[in-house]
């Protein structure tokens, strides 16, 4: 029964928040760690400074390793982001702490496979959209929720390949490839 009552003034608490149009502090602190034995980890670390009464610019890091404990192959990502973000306050409920941003990405990854090794760079731009959710009306705790997506240059440097004759890696030609990549943003925060 606690249980329940904590959940419901938790609940009731965190929709209350949401209606205040009183903004938020200057500076904001953001990360979360994400762990799980079959698809690896997440790691991610955010500043955020307000520039103007809308408008702030954001320095973010993210380390990804999708690779499973135990696993043949895998992949590591190590991202840092510089964005600008525009948040729109409302009467509006729904409305109320969402925000826009563009961001620009740089990212070096590593890649393994039992017959691969490849490395290189990522450099793309893209834009999200979210909302800044918060847990009280003294607007300190918080989490974003957002989703965004980049044109990404994808820059292979090294790129060897196991070859089975000779026991050992050789080496092949650098390339390129153009994709979209996908930014899923789910942050918890404290403003100060």
């Amino acid at each position: 029964m606690k249980f329940i009552l904590l959940i419901l003034f938790v609940f009731n608490n965190y929709l209350f928040a949401q209606d205040t149009l009183k903004k938020s502090k200057d500076n904001a602190v953001k990360g979360i760690i994400v762990w799980h034995p079959l698809f690896g980890y997440i790691a991610s670390l955010s500043y955020e400074r307000k520039i103007l009464t809308h408008s702030s610019l954001e320095l973010y890091a993210n380390i990804t390793d999708d690779t499973p404990s135990e696993a043949d192959a895998g992949t590591t990502y190590k991202n840092i982001l510089f964005s600008y973000k525009y948040s729109f306050f409302s009467i509006n409920r729904f409305l109320n702490n969402t925000w826009g941003s563009i961001y620009f990405r740089i990212a070096t990854f590593d890649s393994f496979s039992n017959f691969t090794k490849k490395d290189g760079k990522l450099f793309g731009y893209g834009c999200a959209l979210g909302k800044r959710m918060f847990f009280s009306k003294n607007k300190r705790m918080f989490f974003d929720l957002g989703l965004g997506a980049a044109p990404t240059n994808k820059k292979y440097i090294h790129n060897k390949a196991w070859n089975t004759n000779t026991q050992t890696y050789e080496s092949y030609k650098p390339y390129t490839e153009n994709l979209w990549i996908a930014r899923f943003i789910f942050l918890l925060g404290y403003n100060f």
